[in-house]
């Protein structure tokens, strides 16, 4: 059947339909088929209007689908549909987004590459492909596989050159790290690289050892060197820091895998000394480098750990640094005091001071004068540890110069003269006290030779501590073994000795602070009165210096302890005195009635009959109680009681207490009305009775025989 023809009126009806509708590709087919035939221009327009929104459709779908496609990682297609967009609409935004995707697809692109060519073998053209990746993705994981390739293919500076701007987070990668270092020859790198590898393999370990004993000789190499152009060290500055520092570091690590490994460090006992010996030259010759810049506080951060002997130079060269230290902060105080002190008195150093031996020792004493200014300067401000610095200060010099008087100017002793510290610094402590049991004699008393033998005993510090007043620090420093380890080192008396000061003073310290537990601190109190009898009256003082009642307490109870195991009179006489003190005390805030201040008194007057206070107040107490027993009986009418007690009183006080109450009650009766004569007689006649009883002279009988007389008359 033949399609109807429709006129053009009705196609042009139609094609207006769907233009309106925005159905613009069928609206566009019917506008071309009237236009061939109308040619109009306004129809040709609206054709052009269709072709523009279909094409804005086209595009609007080709980035739908580009978007989609780029979703699902299917970059081609999302490329091919992006660019087909761009070609049609030509917008802005989409050649970056084009551009983008490009990047991407490459870089999986070349991240496969890279993977097939590991898989090959063929690493280096591997990290072509990694540095390609990473330009079109910069993730820096494309680095590290790009740096370990390069490891692989033994392009080892390369190498470096990447991993050293990355983050190392793997172990494998830190190994190739420190690997690829050490086959550029940086061994102390590669070293402190493989320090972050957790692996004890045995591999490992040799590969570790192998890259040590490069490292040593290369030290060696470059020390041998410096020695060989000391011409040309005015020109170029050795690089003695890197030597040190380096060296410092492989003897530290050596020793510790040797340690762990139970394996020896690959070098002999002279080797190690040797390398030793050129560290240690690096280092004092960095020093003297840092001194010339006056880069003091460097200087300071190196000093740690002393070395294990100290010649007459090394001992004034940290004598010189540790005063210009000490000058820039109090930190080092300590220190310098320990080398200043010790190397003035070092007999080498001394005769380095002047030709003449009268000039050496105003030297010494100007320098020592000048040290103690340093100190007192920062004790001045008022800062605490500065202020322990001077009395420490004063301790050492004392014990130097004891130390110095009994050396002399001997060869074989001249180590010996140094300070406490010192002497445990470097272990020579032993030596010394050997020297104080050996001239005994040549202290002024026990407690001078004990005190510095004491100084320089294993229980040395608990002494500082106690000069410091740092009580709880003095007991914890005592030797934990006791004289189990002093037996060993030789100074057994003199650990006895300062456990007897550091109990002795923490118990006086715990007396003062109003502890309970100071008992036990005082059972060696006794040993060490009978060593110096200052002692005993520094504890004597402190009693009598005592004024609360609680304080006054806690005295008694020690002094009575002491008393038990040594009664001597200056001890007997300090606790009766303090027993009556404290008893007065009690008495006087009501805690204490009067029988028991009596019994306390009387005990107190039986340690000491000569307490003066004692008696004193056994006098007044006696009184008071007499007094009070007497007002007791007649305010409850017991007059023989009251008149037994007058007369039994050997205290004219009560006897006259008596006598005036009696005349209170004669004066009384006298103006009494209510009784008659004879009432009253007989009452006089008890009064008589009475008083006579007290006393049968007393002028009131007459007074009351008058009295019955006038009244019987």
């Amino acid at each position: 059947m033949k399609k109807k023809k429709r006129d053009p009126e009705a196609v042009m009806e139609r094609a207006e339909k769907l233009f309106d509708r925005g159905n613009y590709p069928l609206a566009k087919q019917e506008l071309e088929k009237i236009n061939r035939i109308l040619k109009d221009d306004d129809i040709a327009e609206k054709i052009r209007i269709c072709e523009k929104e279909i094409t804005q459709l086209k595009v609007k779908d080709l980035i739908k689908k580009g978007r989609k496609n780029a979703k699902k990682k299917n970059l081609s297609e999302a490329i091919r549909c992006f660019e087909e967009a761009y070609e049609l609409s030509g917008e802005d935004w989409l050649p970056e987004r084009i551009s983008e995707l490009k990047a991407d697809f490459l870089g999986r692109n070349s991240f496969e590459a890279a993977k097939e060519a590991e898989e090959s073998g063929n690493y280096e053209k591997a990290a072509d492909f990694y540095e390609q990746a990473y330009a079109n993705q910069e993730d820096e994981d494309l680095l590290l596989k790009r740096a370990c390739s390069l490891v692989k293919a033994e392009k080892f500076n390369d190498a470096v050159s990447v991993f050293k701007n990355l983050t190392l987070s793997s172990q494998e990668a830190i190994y190739d790290y420190g690997f690829a270092l050490a086959k550029i020859k940086k061994y102390y790198d590669s070293l402190k690289v493989w320090d972050a590898v957790k692996s004890d393999t045995d591999e490992f370990l040799e590969q570790k050892r192998t890259v040590q004993s490069l490292l040593a000789s290369d030290i060696c190499e470059r020390f041998s060197h410096l020695q060989t152009d000391d011409a040309q060290i005015g020109t170029t500055i050795p690089n003695f820091k890197a030597l040190y520092e380096e060296g410092e570091y492989l003897i530290r690590n050596m020793k510790l895998e040797a340690r762990r490994s139970e394996l020896e460090t690959g070098l002999s006992d002279s080797q190690v000394s040797s390398f030793e010996f050129q560290v240690s030259y690096c280092k004092y010759a960095w020093i003297d480098q840092l001194w010339k810049d006056e880069e003091y506080e460097k200087i300071g951060e190196m000093l740690l750990p002393y070395p294990p002997r100290t010649d007459s130079d090394l001992l004034a060269f940290y004598a010189k640094i540790l005063f210009r230290l000490a000058e820039i902060s109090e930190k080092y105080l300590s220190d310098f005091k320990m080398f200043w002190l010790t190397a003035l008195y070092r007999h080498e150093i001394f005769v380095k001071l002047s030709p003449n031996k009268e000039d050496r020792e105003k030297i010494r004493q100007s320098l020592i004068q000048k040290a103690e200014e340093l100190i007192k300067k920062y004790a001045d401000v008022g800062d605490i540890s500065s202020g322990s610095a001077l009395i420490s200060w004063n301790v050492e010099k004392q014990a130097i110069k004891d130390i110095y008087a009994l050396a002399g100017d001997k060869n074989d002793l001249a180590e010996m003269v140094c300070t406490p510290r010192f002497a445990r610094e470097f272990g020579i402590s032993e030596q010394i006290i050997h020297l104080i049991r050996e001239n005994r004699a040549f202290f002024s008393d026990t407690e001078h030779y004990l005190l510095t033998g004491g100084y320089y005993s294993s229980a040395g510090k608990s002494l500082f501590h106690i000069d410091h007043e740092e009580y709880e620090k003095a007991l914890a420093s005592l030797p934990e073994s006791g004289h189990a380890q002093a037996e060993h080192l030789g100074d057994a008396e003199f650990v006895a000795y300062c456990i007897e000061r550091v109990h002795f003073a923490y118990g006086l310290y715990s007396l003062e602070k109003g502890e309970n537990r100071f008992g036990q601190y005082f059972e060696n109190a006794v040993s060490l009165f009978e060593k110096s009898k200052k002692y005993e009256k520094e504890f004597i003082d402190k009693a009598l210096g005592s004024h609360h009642l609680d304080a006054m307490r806690r005295y008694e109870i020690a002094l009575a302890e002491i008393h038990s195991k040594r009664p001597t009179k200056e001890i007997q006489d300090t606790l009766s005195l303090v027993m009556v003190r404290r008893a007065i005390s009690m008495y006087n805030r009501h805690q204490m009635n009067s029988k028991g201040t009596e019994a306390t008194i009387l005990r107190a007057l039986k340690l000491n009959p000569e307490n003066e206070l004692a008696r004193i107040t056994l006098k007044n107490m006696q009184i008071d109680i007499e007094m009070e027993e007497f007002v007791q009986a007649i305010s409850k009418h017991k007059m023989n009681k009251a008149c037994r007690i007058a007369a039994k009183s050997e205290h004219q006080e009560v006897k006259d207490e008596f006598f005036e109450f009696m005349e209170r009650n004669l004066n009384h009766l006298e103006k009494e009305e209510d009784m008659d004569a004879h009432e009253k007689v007989m009452l006089l006649n008890d009064f008589f009775k009475w008083c006579a009883r007290v006393d049968d002279s007393h002028s009131i009988l007459y007074d009351i025989d008058a009295i019955i007389h006038e009244l019987e008359t």
